[in-house]
């Protein structure tokens, strides 16, 4: 059940992804107009500090927070980048030597058709799974350094109830995978093997629904844009 919002947000404009920050009970919120994160109060009254992304992409999408103050985000033209950003930084350097880059594939043939989302996925491999995805369709990936697979096609599995996909959450406590679409207005849980569609749900009150989080306790918040947020609790 939504138990807040939509609350209109304070000193933000094209609100794109959500990260929640489980140390500080905390959400980051990224915006792909300023290419700056955001950082919110559990009841997004207010807005803590301004984050400016420097060096790095300026079309940015999506973020999620990897733990002990490292992110990841995502840029439209189909670039990653993992950063540090302390407790109380005012910019964050993309171009940092503890900074990750990675050129996830070549940019998309159309504008605005790149990279929407980013979550991580614990447990597979060392450092764990990135899963992203993209409103268009590549499949060429031009950095050697990634191990980079498609287990399923995303429009062949999600293409009969979603239109486009603007941001996903990977949910420790199901190993589900939840990926929403801005254009449906949709938010689906899916097996993140399969892509088989386990529970889908339609969403309204916000104008145009962009990122997804979801907190250890079951809040789940969705960012829209311009500047809306909605919180709701699971049962």
């Amino acid at each position: 059940m939504r138990t807040q919002g939509p609350i209109t947000l304070s000193g933000i404009s094209n609100a794109s992804g959500v990260a929640w920050k489980p140390e500080t009970d905390t959400f980051f919120i990224i915006s792909n107009g300023t290419h700056a994160l955001y950082e919110y109060t559990a009841d997004f009254k207010t807005q803590l500090r301004t984050v400016a992304l420097d060096n790095g992409g300026t079309d940015t999408e999506d973020v999620v927070y990897l733990g002990s103050n490292r992110f990841a985000v995502v840029d439209e033209v189909n670039q990653a980048w993992v950063v540090s950003i302390p407790d109380g930084a005012k910019s964050a350097n993309m171009s940092a030597t503890d900074a990750e880059h990675y050129v996830v594939s070549a940019p998309p043939a159309t504008t605005n058709r790149g990279l929407e989302g980013i979550t991580i996925r614990p447990g597979v491999g060392t450092a764990g799974q990135f899963i992203v995805c993209q409103e268009g369709g590549t499949s060429n990936y031009a950095d050697g350094t990634l191990v980079v697979t498609e287990p399923w096609n995303a429009l062949s599995k999600l293409g009969s109830v979603a239109t486009d996909l603007a941001a996903v959450h990977f949910d420790v406590s199901s190993s589900t995978l939840l990926v929403l679409s801005q254009e449906s207005s949709r938010l689906l849980r899916v097996v993140p093997e399969t892509g088989e569609i386990l529970e889908p749900r339609d969403l309204s009150g916000s104008p145009q629904y962009e990122g997804v989080t979801l907190t250890n306790d079951g809040r789940l918040v969705l960012v829209s844009e311009p500047n809306y947020v909605e919180v709701y609790q699971s049962n």
